[in-house]
């Protein structure tokens, strides 16, 4: 969410007044200064800045940069999505279709949409244009540690965070994935009470066990119970159980971002989990 004080900056970043910015946000100069003092002046009551006049600000500042010439103009989250957005048109893809009507392998994604017509063929990509004289598969690689810390991993749950985005940008993708889902199971462990014997698919199913588990909801109906339980089970036993018995080469970043993902988004499961039984035992003393 964009503090006051951050929408101020970006106003001033743009060197706005406050008619100004009003005029092309299409609100009100007393809206904008109810934003920038982040109160209401009768009361005290609080002010946010509504997400939608969040991305008109980050549209505006792409927009006056690009006409001015000037990236200076460009906020930092802005800078950083289009960072990433660089970043994922170097990526190779596979695209379903194509020019020809089949499928292709493509080097880079400029690379599919100019088969596509949707670039000019003689343009060179954004990489190539801001470093011309670069390595360009080092400079991809350089990019994806620039990108760890501000795409999608950048929130992930505490306990994995470090260690995971550590081997992300190490290119260690294999480790990064099993040491996420390893927190997975050592967390529903402890927060079940389990004992170190109870592991793998079999401990999620008995956590999350519809009727009696002891990570379950009893209060969600039974169908959404056995998918919980499904999901835990499915999960270590696609993601972890894999590098546990062999040797992954996993090599596509963009799918072990999205398992690492997955990873956070159980622990966020068990934390809740955790929280509820801890209230339901206090209220029971």
């Amino acid at each position: 969410m964009m503090s006051p004080q951050e929408f101020k900056s970006w106003r001033s970043r743009l060197s706005l007044t406050q008619h100004e910015a009003a005029e092309l946000l299409g609100i009100s100069a007393g809206t904008i200064e109810l934003y920038e003092r982040g109160t209401r002046r009768d009361d005290g009551r609080p002010v946010t800045v509504p997400k939608h006049v969040e991305l008109a600000c980050s549209a505006l500042s792409l927009a006056l940069a690009a006409e001015r010439n000037n990236v200076m103009l460009l906020t930092p989250e802005v800078r950083a999505q289009a960072r990433h957005v660089m970043y994922l048109l170097s990526l190779p893809t596979s695209v379903a279709g194509g020019a020809a009507g089949k499928g292709k392998f493509y080097a880079t994604w400029h690379a599919s949409l100019q088969d596509e017509g949707l670039i000019p063929e003689n343009e060179p990509s954004l990489l190539e244009q801001v470093f011309p004289l670069a390595d360009q598969r080092k400079l991809r690689g350089l990019m994806y540690q620039a990108a760890a810390d501000d795409g999608p991993t950048a929130t992930l749950h505490p306990s994995i965070a470090s260690k995971v985005r550590a081997a992300l940008k190490r290119g260690d993708l294999g480790d990064a994935v099993f040491n996420s889902f390893k927190v997975v199971e050592e967390a529903v462990r402890e927060a079940g009470g389990y004992s170190p014997a109870d592991i793998g698919k079999d401990l999620m199913r008995k956590a999350f066990d519809p009727e009696k588990g002891k990570l379950t909801d009893s209060t969600q109906p039974k169908a959404e119970r056995e998918a919980r339980a499904h999901l835990f089970a499915g999960a270590i036993g696609a993601y972890k159980n894999p590098h546990s018995h062999r040797t992954v080469n996993l090599t596509a970043p963009r799918e072990a971002e999205e398992q690492v993902l997955l990873a956070s988004h159980l622990l966020g499961i068990v934390d809740t989990r955790r929280s509820k039984l801890s209230k339901k035992s206090g209220a029971g003393h």
